[in-house]
């Protein structure tokens, strides 16, 4: 009897995990479709695509098996069982490369949920592109000057703008022309937007101020600043310590590297 009920346990188990390992096959030959850009014959500047290795194609396939996630379950697959990747400046130059080729042949394909896509990668490449070896918070990263204010300006409920500025992103980043004429169209067609952090309403980002301390947060009026001021007051000051300690990385890394090359020349 023991035996019987070990063995239909040990069937459970495989059958589990071969479902697991479907999917995972699944998933990956999806993202590696995107990738590969079926139909479409430019590589969007990505040479570096064959030279993944299995953590980075784990990573990737984990990436894709999830249909929402926040910053937390992007950090926990890049520090948790793939190992530190995130301190791996390799992998972030590859983890870039990929996604901007996956994103852009998303945003050729269209679709609301290839949009949808494309804005977490997008957010997910900020994230890759701001954090420095050394940083001993993700904050940073995530509260610098650069990247937050790309965080901002997806933050709104206009989905042309955001649909612009995702076209933008990517645009500026693939070495070819793929998205050009798709980003000048959405630039006569959509205007930037961007919301107030008091009253939330809507407007141009032309009518809307920024706070002068952080460079970040905007209001479309003064008095909307001052009376936001007590509950903006925490994020300023982190805003502008995560600038300070970036610059200050940044400025360390460049150091450390003008050292090296002296030294490869002597």
């Amino acid at each position: 009897m023991a035996s019987r009920t070990s063995r239909k346990k040990n069937k459970g188990k495989e059958r589990k995990a071969k479902k697991v390992e479907t999917e995972r096959v699944r998933v990956r030959n999806q993202w590696m479709g995107w990738a590969t850009g079926d139909g479409i014959t430019c590589d969007h500047g990505c040479a570096i695509l064959w030279t993944v290795d299995g953590t980075t194609s784990n990573f990737f396939d984990e990436f894709f098996n999830r249909g929402t996630f926040s910053f937390d379950d992007v950090a926990n697959m890049l520090q948790g069982n793939n190992g530190d990747l995130l301190n791996d400046k390799r992998f972030r130059e590859i983890a870039v490369g990929i996604f901007i080729r996956i994103g852009t042949n998303m945003m050729l394909s269209g679709g609301n949920n290839n949009f949808l896509w494309a804005q977490r990668i997008e957010k997910t490449i900020i994230l890759l592109e701001n954090y420095y070896n050394g940083m001993d918070s993700l904050d940073i990263a995530l509260h610098c000057r650069v990247a937050a204010r790309k965080f901002r300006d997806l933050d709104t409920t206009s989905c042309g703008s955001a649909k612009r500025d995702v076209l933008k992103f990517f645009s500026k980043r693939a070495p070819c022309s793929c998205l050009m004429e798709m980003h000048q169209t959405a630039r006569g067609v959509f205007p930037k937007k961007g919301r107030c952090y008091r009253c939330e309403q809507e407007k141009d980002r032309v009518a809307l101020s920024v706070c002068s301390r952080c460079m970040i947060m905007q209001y479309c009026s003064r008095g909307c600043q001052v009376a936001d001021w007590s509950h903006h007051k925490g994020d300023c000051d982190l805003y502008v310590y995560a600038q300070k300690q970036q610059m200050s990385i940044v400025r360390a890394e460049m150091k450390a590297e003008a050292k090296d090359e002296e030294s490869d020349i002597s």
